[in-house]
């Protein structure tokens, strides 16, 4: 399979998710997956959908469209910055900083923190437009637009790129 292929199956497999809720006690099969039933589970989203499109990795593989497999947004973006994957997201279609389809956003949700406390799958691009699919988003999987990179009191702080290493 292509990087194309393997990243639009991952992307298919997480709209398939959109609407699934937390169960009793927080409890998701996202988390269970990775032995954290009932914890925060955004990038436990992530990595499932990653397992389930045959592109979940180790720490070892750094190429694309290899998703490591982590459970917390700031060690999947000290991943991506490692593996010189981590980018400055840009709404410019002629940037290599554009968001695709596939690529994974690490989002700040409250402008307070160092910016990295949410996760999430771009789905689509149109413009200034990039479409979302968040686990543990209102404690249910959502798709959310962000124009600008914005979305609510939510900016898309950096980009972690699925679609090209440097």
């Amino acid at each position: 399979m292509s990087i194309k292929s393997d990243l639009e199956n991952f992307v298919s497999i997480a709209e398939d998710e959109v609407g699934t809720t937390e169960g009793k006690g927080g409890y998701t099969k996202y988390g269970d997956e990775f032995g954290d039933p009932s914890g925060s589970w955004c990038a436990h989203f992530v990595d499932w959908c990653a397992k389930k499109a045959g592109i979940l990795t180790t720490k070892a593989m750094a190429s694309c469209p290899y998703i490591p497999q982590e459970g917390l947004v700031p060690n999947v973006y000290d991943w991506y910055k490692a593996n010189r994957r981590s980018l400055i997201p840009k709404m410019d279609t002629s940037s290599a900083n554009y968001p695709k389809l596939g690529d994974l956003v690490i989002i700040d949700n409250d402008g307070e923190t160092t910016g990295t406390d949410h996760i999430g799958i771009v789905a689509a691009v149109s413009g200034k437009t990039v479409t979302v699919i968040e686990g543990n988003s209102s404690d249910m999987v959502q798709k959310l637009d962000y124009k600008n990179l914005v979305c609510d009191k939510a900016r898309i702080s950096y980009l972690c790129s699925n679609n090209v290493s440097y």
